[in-house]
């Protein structure tokens, strides 16, 4: 079974404006620099991972994936990530992969074996889901190809992917680990993972620099 990733990456200039209070924008866009390049090297270090493909509208974006040696396809336009995992979807429908895992970029803790043990799931099931911390939203998304279902990446996703499933018929599985529901949405959250978690390099990066104080 062919799975390929998809990434969606808004403008690196806008992204974590919930962290504007607490960090200048130059520490944000570095901050997701390093979060887009974690994400990268997990996926590209899990073997039952096929293919990359990053879509964005960002060219800054586009230069970290050649660093990287994976697939970069622009987005016209203001970023949705909405639109821009179908873009990725229709990329890899037109390869014939059998399945797609969207991975966003603020997943700090992801691991190989997250990715693998969600793959593993998508051999019994359509459709696998990650909930974020709060119940609310979607960390991760597995889908089997040709896709039947439509991505609702916005306020109470996860009540509306949950729905779209029902509605469609399709086998589903929620999938929980720590590593999965640590997304950063807040200050509160990257102090968090400097103070409890080993799992990434970037508690290094944001210690060194003394983004977070502990």
């Amino acid at each position: 079974m062919s799975t390929g990733v998809i990434i969606p990456v808004k403008d690196l200039k806008d992204s974590k404006s919930r962290l504007s209070n607490d960090l200048e924008r130059f520490n944000r866009i570095v901050l997701s620099t390093q979060m887009l390049l974690h994400t990268l090297d997990v996926a590209n270090s899990s073997e039952n991972v096929s293919e990359i493909v990053v879509v964005s509208s960002d060219d800054n974006v586009k230069d970290i994936t050649q660093q990287k040696n994976v697939t970069f396809i622009k987005e016209s336009g203001n970023f949705s990530v909405n639109n821009a995992v179908s873009i990725g979807i229709d990329y890899f429908e037109k390869k014939n992969h059998n399945s797609v895992l969207i991975l966003p970029i603020d997943l700090i803790c992801l691991t190989i074996s997250d990715v693998k043990n969600i793959i593993a799931l998508g051999k019994q099931y359509d459709i696998v889901l990650v909930p974020s911390k709060d119940g609310n939203g979607t960390n991760a998304l597995y889908l089997k190809l040709p896709n039947l279902f439509h991505t609702r990446f916005d306020n109470s996703s996860l009540n509306n992917h949950i729905l779209e499933s029902f509605k469609r018929n399709l086998k589903m599985k929620i999938y929980v680990s720590y590593p999965t529901i640590m997304d950063v949405d807040s200050y509160d959250d990257l102090s968090f993972v400097v103070r409890y978690s080993n799992e990434t390099s970037i508690n290094d990066y944001l210690y060194n620099l003394s983004l977070i104080h502990i």
